[in-house]
C-alpha cells in the first residue's frame, strides 16, 4: 500500500523537475509563479498571467478543488502595486453581468452575476500596461461573497482567500 502511495507522488513529482529543468532565467517573471497542486478542498483565488511586450494581463479565476460547481455571482476586491502595475483596463467575460471600480488607486470593487452559470469564464480580466510585472504580494484579492449557479448556495466559506495562486498562461 505505502508503495502505491509513493507511485501516486512520482508524476508530480518528475513534472516538477522537468518544470524547475526548463526554467527561463532570462524571464525573471516565470520564477514568481504557483504550480497548482490539490491540497485542502475548497476554492482558490488564481491569476493566469499572459505577458506581451505591450501588456500583462491577468484572468481572475476560481480553482476548484474537491468540488464540482457553476458559480452564478460573486463580489470582491483586488489590490495592486501601483508603483510595479499599471491598471489600463479591467473588464468581465461577455456572458457576466458586472461593475468594477476604482475605489482608490491600487484598490478596485467588483461585482458580477452570470444568469447560466460562469463555466470556465474568468471572473474578471485586469490589463497592466506594458513593463508590469506580477510577483507574489504585487497584486492580493479578497472574495467576499461567491454563490453557485442553480440553487444559489452560498460557497463563501469555502474560498481560501488566504492563497493567490500565480499561473503563467503561454
Amino acid at each position: 500500500m505505502r508503495f502505491i502511495a509513493t507511485l501516486r507522488w512520482l508524476p508530480v513529482v518528475g513534472a516538477l523537475g522537468f518544470v524547475l529543468g526548463c526554467r527561463d532565467a532570462q524571464k525573471a517573471v516565470a520564477t514568481d509563479f504557483d504550480i497548482p497542486t490539490p491540497g485542502e478542498a475548497g476554492l482558490y483565488p488564481s491569476l493566469g498571467v499572459t505577458v506581451s511586450d505591450d501588456a500583462t494581463v491577468a484572468n481572475l479565476a476560481l480553482l476548484q478543488v474537491g468540488s464540482a460547481f457553476d458559480v452564478a455571482s460573486y463580489q470582491g476586491e483586488v489590490q495592486y502595486d501601483v508603483k510595479a502595475l499599471k491598471l489600463v483596463e479591467a473588464s468581465f467575460p461577455h456572458a457576466v453581468n458586472g461593475a468594477v471600480f476604482e475605489v482608490s488607486p491600487g484598490r478596485l470593487r467588483f461585482v458580477g452575476t452570470a444568469d447560466a452559470g460562469l463555466g470556465a469564464a474568468p471572473l474578471l480580466t485586469l490589463r497592466f500596461g506594458a513593463g508590469g510585472e506580477i510577483k507574489r504580494g504585487a497584486v492580493n484579492v479578497l472574495l467576499e461573497e461567491v454563490t453557485a449557479a442553480g440553487d444559489l448556495a452560498d460557497l463563501t466559506a469555502q474560498v481560501k482567500n488566504g492563497t493567490l495562486l500565480l499561473r503563467k498562461v503561454e
